[in-house]
């Protein structure tokens, strides 16, 4: 078995919000971004970074919305 623990994921992001504004921030394995990508209405956004998978091939992001409707 492959031992994936730290490994860097290079990721790439297409972020599109219909209402409010929308953030994506990719994680290191310290949970620091390594990229991000904010997004408005009509104002779609491309982000590249990379995320770090931990020992069970789990990766961290964070996403933060604001002034959006019907949010669950």
């Amino acid at each position: 078995m492959q031992d994936i623990n730290n490994s860097r994921l290079s990721t790439e992001v297409k972020l599109e919000v219909e209402l409010g504004t929308v953030c994506l921030e990719l994680l290191d394995g310290e949970g620091q971004p390594t990229a991000s990508a904010i997004s408005t209405p009509g104002k779609p956004t491309l982000a590249e970074g990379y995320l770090v998978a931990d020992a069970a091939g789990a990766a961290k992001y964070r996403i933060t919305a604001t002034e959006g409707e019907n949010i669950e």
